[in-house]
């Protein structure tokens, strides 16, 4: 790779910086690659919202402005489909410990969000067809005590206890949770 080499920490403190003059300016930036619109970076306010924009990170492609930045989202058309219907009408469930790992991933940098974790939360608990399901002392328990082989991971664990108290199915990416026969995914 040519040019200037910047280490990792230098990057994020210079995009923070950038991220902050946006929000500060109000205004959209178009980031260009020799000439050629790249993508747009805009504020979050300035989003026309579609309740799926909160769902999304900062960084919006300048050639589809509505597509996620998850590129392998369109892959996933069942979980999107979902989605999209209960919004419009429907209920989305969403086990509170959730939240905690929204948290984490955005602490340890492997996350991205539009804004800062807090707000971002705060965003989707508005949407109309979001609820956040708390962990109460029957998931509490029936995640120790989840039928057949279920890895260790805590957070997991009472993810899949909640959809399984709700008999709902758990819209998820991860492998081991799709894995186990226990509980119904849509991926």
């Amino acid at each position: 790779m040519e040019g200037k080499q910047v280490s990792k920490s230098q990057f994020k403190a210079k995009a923070l910086e950038f991220f902050r003059r946006v929000e500060a300016s109000g205004e959209s930036v178009v980031v260009t690659d020799h000439g050629t619109p790249a993508l747009e970076v805009r504020t979050y306010q300035s989003i026309d919202r579609n309740p799926l924009d909160v769902l999304r990170g900062s960084v919006t492609r300048y050639d589809d402005p509505t597509a996620p930045v998850d590129v392998k989202w369109e892959a996933h058309k069942k979980a999107k489909i979902t989605i999209e219907r209960e919004l419009n009408g429907g209920r989305i469930i969403i086990a509170a410990i959730s939240a905690w790992e929204i948290a984490m991933l955005v602490e340890r940098d492997k996350l991205v969000l539009s804004m800062d974790v807090g707000s971002w939360l705060a965003a989707v608990a508005e949407i109309e067809a979001v609820c956040f399901m708390p962990v109460d002392i029957e998931i509490a328990v029936k995640s120790v005590e989840l039928p057949g082989e279920f890895h260790k991971d805590s957070a997991d664990r009472m993810i899949v206890a909640t959809a399984r108290k709700l008999a709902a199915p758990l819209v998820t990416k991860d492998e081991k949770i799709r894995a186990y026969a226990h509980v119904k995914t849509i991926w």
